[in-house]
């Protein structure tokens, strides 16, 4: 659990730019919660996945796209392909989010992939996950579900 002087980083994958808000305003309540935390925010495409060893506690997240990951998520997942699995992330802390569309018949699955990734790569994965949904929940609502899953993580 994060206890306020810890390195945070949060990590998302957004087409519309819906994730990228997300990630901004938790990355806003955690520094909020815990004013001594350094709380990092980067996109997926630019994020170097093996300085994740570097920070005690990563949020991650993206939108689901055709029941799947969005376009830029999978680039990131393929882009782990072939090193160290079980290495990488050894012992790092991960709370994964995901936003998605309820219309569709599996709804909001990008937090499933993003969890089963950072578990094969070592990572330890702190329930539960975040799932939003676009379709029903309104910014405000979105707002305060991300902070109160926020706040399962702070001690």
């Amino acid at each position: 659990m994060l206890q306020g002087t810890e390195k945070i980083l949060v990590v998302y994958a957004s087409i519309s730019g819906s994730t990228k808000r997300v990630a901004e305003h938790l990355q806003q309540h955690l520094q909020e919660r815990l004013p001594d935390a350094q709380v990092d925010i980067l996109d997926m495409l630019v994020a170097n996945p093996e300085a994740f060893r570097e920070y005690d506690f990563v949020f991650i997240g993206a939108s689901t796209y055709d029941n799947g990951l969005n376009p830029f998520g999978e680039v990131f997942v393929v882009s782990l392909a072939g090193r160290e699995p079980e290495q990488m992330w050894s012992g790092v802390n991960f709370a994964v989010f995901g936003l998605g569309d309820s219309s569709y018949l599996e709804f909001c699955m990008s937090p499933d992939i993003l969890k089963e990734c950072a578990e094969s790569h070592g990572g330890v994965v702190h329930e539960p996950l975040l799932r939003i949904d676009v379709l029903t929940q309104e910014w405000d609502e979105q707002q305060a579900v991300t902070g109160e899953w926020a706040d399962n993580f702070i001690a």
